[in-house]
């Protein structure tokens, strides 16, 4: 992964819905995409 730099990278989140987030998604699930969504924020 590149190095992030708070200053100067954005952070783009698109709306999760609960139905969405809930899904079989591959290859990350709802969660762990919420989850390091949360992190970066």
């Amino acid at each position: 992964m590149r190095e992030l730099v708070p200053r100067t990278t954005p952070l783009i989140l698109v709306d999760l819905q609960r139905g969405i987030v809930g899904l079989p998604l591959e290859p990350r699930s709802g969660e762990v995409v919420v989850g390091t969504d949360l992190a970066l924020a």
